[in-house]
């Protein structure tokens, strides 16, 4: 069992001294895959010495899987939206200094995929044996599931306002997808999932009015099901807003709340989080 972090999944890619860092999923039209290795220097710094560990443990290749985010904020809501946006800033690096490094956490070793998660954990141990990091770190293992132990770390997750667990089967390989958002019979992401929670995408930001003007009034949506509507209102602050309307090309994902579906549209839907983590390839349309 892990703890579930909150952040932006990407993959490490090293080549011989190269050090590479990419999304994991690639662009809808062109399938290049977006290379975020020029803001996070202070990642890819620590990376070199995992670099050095790999030459020391006669590792011929080296695949990482992980997540970046941020800890610095109050909660992990904060922590997710200052993650996804300053990532994709023109001037990340150097916003990061100002506002806060992010870190990067790494869960699995993909370049060993055709071994047990067990066997997987363990290279990945080896890996970090005698560094002290300050920016990477190795998700840490909070137990192992007897007797459904997993609800009681899962409760204390969620007491701590962390989004919740994750369980690997030891046994099991790693499996590659598509697209960041496929299903793998031996992990379990459990996490709090209200009824009333939906993914949909956005295909018009309109311009607010006075107080809001030059920033974002509604967002124009559509569900999986093909029905249209508008959004409104916002569990954001008129910062983040701001920074959608300066930055966010449409189409993109959000996630919203609300009170009651109807034929056409929705009751009372609030935008409460921006995917920018997630491509339109991603998009969760079943999410109802």
């Amino acid at each position: 069992m892990q703890r579930k972090i909150d952040g932006q999944s990407l993959q490490i890619i090293f080549n011989s001294g190269d050090i590479r860092i990419y999304a994991n999923s690639p662009a809808k039209v062109s399938k290049v895959f977006r290379e975020y290795t020029q803001a996070l220097p202070h990642i890819v710094k620590e990376l070199q010495e995992l670099n050095y560990r790999r030459n020391y443990l006669s590792l011929k290749y080296l695949h990482l899987q992980g997540e970046v985010y941020s800890d610095h904020l109050p909660t992990d809501q904060d922590n997710f939206n200052y993650t996804v946006g300053v990532i994709k800033d023109h001037n990340s690096y150097e916003r990061q200094l100002k506002e806060g490094l992010t870190k990067f956490v790494i869960y699995d070793i993909p370049s060993y995929g055709d071994l047990p998660y067990k066997d997987r954990y363990e290279l990945m141990q080896r890996l970090f044996e005698d560094n002290n990091f300050k920016y990477i770190s190795l998700a840490p293992i909070l137990g192992i599931n007897e007797n459904g132990s997993w609800e009681e770390y899962f409760n204390q997750m969620m007491e701590q306002g962390h989004e919740g667990v994750v369980l690997y089967s030891p046994e099991g390989v790693y499996k590659y997808s598509e697209n960041s958002n496929g299903r793998n019979a031996s992990m379990w992401k459990m996490k709090v999932h209200s009824n009333s929670d939906r993914e949909v995408m956005v295909t018009e930001i309109i311009e607010g009015t006075g107080k809001y003007e030059g920033s974002v009034g509604a967002l124009k949506c559509i569900d999986g099901r093909g029905c249209e509507f508008k959004v409104g209102s916002f569990a954001i602050s008129d910062e983040e807003k701001q920074w959608i309307y300066d930055n966010v090309t449409v189409p993109f994902l959000i996630e919203m709340k609300f009170m009651e579906v109807t034929s056409e549209s929705y009751r009372h839907p609030i935008m409460t989080r921006l995917r920018l983590d997630k491509s339109i390839d991603d998009w969760n349309k079943n999410d109802e």
